[in-house]
């Protein structure tokens, strides 16, 4: 029988990736860059002050690498002289031009040259590139395979550089080696208190959100005439009549309201849906209709159950950050956890986004926007619903054109003809 399919929840979270970079490839390098450069004083002076100071190295070695040295890397030796902020793409260009390893370009750096240091050393640094590529996802089984590559690859080269340098003690080796193993390992096993973490989130938290929803899924007609109209609210689902919706293309193709989140899925990244009309005709009243539909499981609007979270704020507010709209949305929940932490673990949940009018955008509410686009260029189980009028998209267009995100633009025309009337 074949594997299911990987779905979005099987995934490893990327801040699990990028704590393997941060807690152990990163360190790992810079170990073994003090280790090869014993006469390194990191109290006294920078890196490149060193290699000045070192007669193994020629002034035109010196020369070469400040040619192949960015001014931000540059920045980073002068400000940085312990090395503790350097990336594995810094470390390792000072690594080929060190002196106490193989001069860049030679074999010693090949990955076909056996278990060399400068070999291992390579392969360190594939392994940060796997894990950082932009498109890299893992499923847990991949995650576990990668975990134990890793540790074997940081064993191999801290017992092969370590030997190879006659001031490092073997005791040394060992101590390094035990720690960073440790390491690796919380880092494997975060993954399972993870996924538990997103279990109690939605245990907990859905019955608060739910409450939170019912009270935007409500609808008081009256209020279009009287001032005082305390409980005459109705619910969304009672009065919404059919709306007529058609892409914003060429062909102007008829979208269903069941296909709107479908929709989305041709769009980089997967799930962007601007939804525009002029005011009035009925753009928060379709998500409101979306929203209710979702808390009552009302199975109409294909891929919406799918959802684990459903999360509406509007331009108006003065929301600025995602969490705010976490701690607003989940209640106590949040509590359980600190800030970053609660962020992580709701991303690693499938979530519906939906910001109502673009058009009222303040300068609070345009921060959130810039971190929503973020958030969904790089998480790719975000799907976000903007509405708007249309004098508003040009500029929104252009935000979204900075960030790279392509959207499906659904132009939200009225109510179908033959529906007005039973309105």
């Amino acid at each position: 029988m074949d594997p299911a399919p990987a779905t979005e929840d099987s995934f490893i979270p990327r801040n699990l990736l990028q704590d393997m970079i941060d807690e152990v490839i990163c360190p790992v390098m810079r170990l073994i860059l003090t280790w090869v450069t014993p006469g390194w004083d990191q109290t006294k002076y920078n890196f490149i002050e060193y290699m000045e100071y070192n007669e193994k190295i020629s002034k035109e070695d010196i020369k070469k690498l400040n040619k192949k040295l960015t001014e931000q890397q540059n920045k980073a030796i002068t400000e940085d002289q312990e090395g503790k902020t350097w990336d594995t793409t810094l470390i390792c260009l000072l690594l080929r031009n060190c002196g106490g390893l193989a001069k860049e370009g030679e074999q010693a750096w090949s990955r076909e040259n056996g278990e060399a240091p400068e070999r291992l050393i390579t392969e360190l640094k594939d392994k940060r590139n796997e894990l950082t590529h932009e498109k890299a996802r893992f499923s847990k089984e991949d995650f576990m395979t990668k975990t134990e590559e890793l540790r074997v690859n940081v064993i191999n080269v801290l017992e092969s550089v370590g030997k190879g340098c006659s001031h490092v003690e073997e005791e040394e080796i060992k101590e390094h080696t035990k720690e960073f193993n440790w390491r690796i390992t919380k880092i494997r096993d975060e993954e399972s208190m993870f996924q538990r973490k997103k279990e109690y989130v939605k245990k907990e938290g859905k019955p608060v959100l739910i409450k939170h929803l019912n009270r935007i899924t409500t609808f008081n007609p009256l209020l279009l005439i009287f001032d005082e109209t305390k409980g005459h609210e109705v619910a969304v689902k009672d009065i919404f009549t059919g709306m007529m919706l058609e892409e914003d293309n060429k062909q102007r193709a008829k979208v269903s309201l069941e296909d709107i989140i479908a929709i989305a899925s041709n769009t980089n990244p997967k799930g962007f849906i601007l939804l525009k009309g002029y005011a009035g005709v009925g753009k928060t009243t379709i998500l409101k209709k979306i929203t209710s539909d979702w808390v009552q499981k009302a199975g109409y609007i294909k891929g919406l159950d799918s959802f684990d979270l459903l999360l509406y704020a509007e331009f108006r507010d003065r929301t600025e950050t995602f969490l705010e709209i976490l701690q607003h949305s989940l209640g106590h929940v949040h509590q359980c956890f600190n800030n970053k932490d609660f962020v992580q673990v709701v991303l690693g949940l499938k979530n519906l986004v939906i910001l109502d009018g673009y058009d009222e955008i303040n300068s609070s509410s345009s921060k959130l926007f810039q971190e929503i686009l973020y958030l969904a260029k790089h998480h790719k189980n975000l799907t976000v619903i903007v509405t708007t009028r249309p004098e508003a998209e040009k500029q929104l267009a252009r935000k979204l054109g900075m960030r790279n995100v392509n959207a499906v633009h659904v132009w939200l025309v009225g109510i179908e003809v033959d529906k007005g009337r039973s309105l």
